[in-house]
């Protein structure tokens, strides 16, 4: 986003495929160039995550026998440090037809924010008591 639009644009990226993602400081100065010199699109923050081995990725690992080595390598690479920030303590998803959830993995999931799943509709502010769990 722009600037001076007073917009925010995050982007999100996870690797395609059974490993971690690369360091997120490189991969978004990678990001940034590649996307304005091609598109011009300003970005305020790329958001590197790990995949979690649900739906289709969990059934795609299983059928490649690669399940429980990709988990032992989300075992051997868990950071303490980095549950603070992670994506669905802070960030809302929203769904086509505007259910919400608090990430990408829950929205998969279908684990919506709030008792009864609450959607565009239901909220009149980011700040609504009912999108903190």
């Amino acid at each position: 986003a722009h600037p001076r639009s007073g917009l925010r644009l995050d982007l999100v990226f996870n690797p395609p495929g059974p490993f971690l993602p690369p360091r997120q400081e490189p991969l978004e100065a990678k990001f940034r160039k590649e996307l304005m010199e091609t598109h011009g699109i300003m970005f305020n923050q790329l958001i590197a995550i790990t995949n979690m081995p649900i739906k289709r990725f969990f059934d795609f690992l299983r059928k490649k026998g690669t399940l429980e080595g990709y988990m032992d390598l989300l075992v051997r690479n868990f950071n303490p440090s980095t549950v603070p920030l992670l994506m669905c303590r802070n960030h809302v998803n929203v769904s086509w037809d505007g259910r919400l959830f608090d990430c990408d993995f829950n929205q998969q999931l279908e684990l919506g924010l709030g008792r009864s799943g609450l959607t565009v509709f239901d909220v009149d502010s980011l700040h609504d008591e009912r999108l903190r769990r």
